[in-house]
């Protein structure tokens, strides 16, 4: 009886090596697989803000380029020519408005429309205005543009960017 005994001693042992094996098998995959899942959102993220950040400083140089047409006497209300380029930018808030003056009880032009292409018209206010876009707020100037229909007004500046993508703080 006793040989019986220590004949199935060293196949428990074994069975309980490889059970704890196998757990630790599954542990070590499952961590690997949320190591990975974190990096990719952590570079997800990298880009999103290097994409604003791009965004931010294109906007920036505008107006600059603004400021020195303004100082060597250009007229800031100026239209545009013909053969002259516009900056691109899309409209990041369904329902963002235009107005007629940078100013929120200023008289709506238009809705436009979530994605809607329109053009920078190379006029940011001096002031920026802080404004609740829902589920937070944003404290941005207001930007000139141009509808592809050709009329022009003013929008709130978080509402518009060089990429096409929906404002996350928007309701």
């Amino acid at each position: 009886m006793e040989e019986s005994t220590r004949s199935a001693s060293p196949k428990v042992e074994v069975i309980i090596v490889g059970v704890f094996f196998l757990i630790f098998t599954f542990w070590a995959f499952k961590k690997c697989s949320n190591t990975r899942t974190q990096f990719i959102e952590k570079e997800q993220r990298e880009k999103q803000y290097k994409a604003e950040q791009d965004s931010i400083n294109r906007m920036l140089q505008a107006k600059r380029r603004q400021d020195s047409l303004s100082a060597q006497g250009a007229s800031a209300s100026r239209q545009p020519s013909s053969g002259e380029s516009l900056s691109r930018l899309y409209v990041t808030i369904a329902g963002l408005k235009m107005r007629k003056s940078p100013e929120l009880n200023a008289e709506v032009i238009e809705e436009l429309p979530l994605f809607d292409e329109v053009f920078y018209l190379n006029e940011v206010t001096a002031f920026t205005q802080e404004i609740n876009l829902g589920k937070a707020m944003a404290n941005e100037p207001w930007v000139k543009i141009q509808t592809r229909r050709g009329r022009a007004g003013w929008v709130f500046g978080a509402g518009v960017n060089y990429y096409k993508k929906k404002n996350p703080y928007a309701d």
